[in-house]
């Protein structure tokens, strides 16, 4: 097990060594503070929503399973959530019950790590951003965006969490 998990690590860029060190790093930190429970308030909708996050595979990844209602709609989306090292970046992928297609994307997180944005491009190439910002465990906001082709960024919604 040790060779074939040895042989897995070095064929996705990782250095073995790396790996038992994974969840320790001060991203998967950035990351733990979202980990729990979370009553969810769409700015504008009377309705909450909800969110679950979890820590999988030794806190190396965090699972998103997130409903929220606009009224006449309600939104579900699952996301998966980790730090890439090759990359150093973070990454995220995302689907929901809009549509068919899987969101995918690359974030860095800020000076304090406590504001991660996710950059990607929907299908036919329009581009989001994500914002995600949390008060060290008790509170978060994601803020959603397209971003036009001039760069300019136009709020889309915006999701406050407070952890139950």
């Amino acid at each position: 097990m040790i060779v074939f998990g040895a042989i897995i690590a070095c064929v996705h860029g990782q250095n073995p060594k790396d790996i038992a060190k994974a969840e320790r790093g001060p991203e998967y930190a950035n990351l733990k503070a979202f980990v729990g429970a979370w009553e969810l308030t769409v700015e504008g909708v009377k309705e909450k929503g909800s969110a679950e996050i979890k820590s999988i595979l030794g806190g190396r990844f965090i699972t998103e399973d997130v409903k929220v209602s606009f009224g006449n709609f309600n939104m579900d989306w699952y996301g998966v959530l980790s730090y890439d090292h090759a990359k150093k970046q973070y990454t995220g992928i995302w689907f929901d019950n809009m549509g068919n297609t899987t969101k995918s994307d690359t974030g860095d997180a800020d000076k304090t790590g406590r504001v991660i944005s996710f950059r990607g491009e929907h299908a036919g190439n329009a581009k989001f951003l994500w914002r995600i910002f949390n008060d060290g465990m008790k509170a978060m906001t994601i803020e959603m965006f397209t971003v036009a082709t001039d760069g300019k960024e136009m709020l889309v919604m915006k999701v406050r969490g407070e952890k139950k």
